[in-house]
């Protein structure tokens, strides 16, 4: 048996434009370090009250054990 990650599979699907990282200052209301579960949870939730966020993740958001769960 072949255990895939769904997230992994589905973005190989599709082409999604490459993030180069990140070489210059950016502004933000909020950063918000780690694509898991928490992070994105915090970064939704402050979008929903108007503040300009910024999410960064070393690899792809829900990639690591976000995405295996």
């Amino acid at each position: 048996m072949i255990n895939q990650n769904w997230w992994f599979t589905t973005l190989l699907v599709h082409k999604f434009k490459y993030c180069p990282p990140l070489t210059t200052d950016i502004k933000c209301d909020v950063l918000t370090v780690g694509g898991g579960f928490s992070g994105v949870s915090a970064a939704a939730e402050f979008l929903r009250q108007g503040r300009d966020v910024v999410l960064i993740d070393r690899n792809i958001v829900g990639g690591s054990s976000a995405g295996r769960s």
